[in-house]
């Protein structure tokens, strides 16, 4: 009995330190995550396709000043896309973009992804294999770096068309 109450503790204190974490991992723009659009079951990634309200833990997206909003089923879509808008979005251009958001790892909250901190070369695998994953926070990175074996971590202006391939090709390390 008591060694069942020891591991109970045990679970408990991890629990709580485990949610602790993420509370002090989590940055302001978490409190404005209701203001970044949700997709509905029609909304599909313009890079590669998919349904992307099937994927709420990886999803990313923008919105241009037209109003015009695109989900991605992934940050690698979503960053393949940021650097390829003539091709998915003609007409628009990046100047044009007011909002860029991605899906915080750790925390599951769509955050501005001009804040977020990306891990490239993790062993993390998401909907479309490989990817650059989002995180609030430097600590955070080095964290998700360390656990999941990733090679680098960069800011959103930071990451390049060469990161962005590596990554869709899976050739991450």
């Amino acid at each position: 009995m008591r060694r069942r109450e020891f591991l109970k503790r045990i679970l408990a204190t991890t629990s709580m330190s485990g949610l602790a974490a993420i509370m002090l991992t989590a940055g302001p723009s978490d409190a404005v995550s209701a203001d970044f659009p949700t997709p509905s079951k029609k909304d599909r990634c313009p890079v590669c396709g998919m349904f992307v309200y099937k994927y709420p833990k990886w999803a990313a997206g923008f919105v241009f000043k037209s109003g015009a909003h695109y989900f991605h089923c992934c940050p690698k879509c979503m960053l393949h896309n940021l650097l390829n808008i003539p091709k998915y979005q003609p007409g628009e251009i990046r100047d044009n973009l007011v909002q860029i958001w991605v899906t915080d790892y750790y925390a599951t909250r769509k955050m501005d992804a001009r804040d977020a901190v990306f891990v490239v070369g993790t062993n993390l695998v998401g909907p479309m294999g490989a990817d650059i994953v989002p995180v609030a926070g430097r600590g955070a990175a080095e964290n998700l770096k360390k656990d999941y074996q990733g090679e680098t971590i960069v800011t959103l202006d930071e990451i390049t068309p060469e990161v962005v391939e590596r990554a869709r090709t899976g050739k991450m390390k």
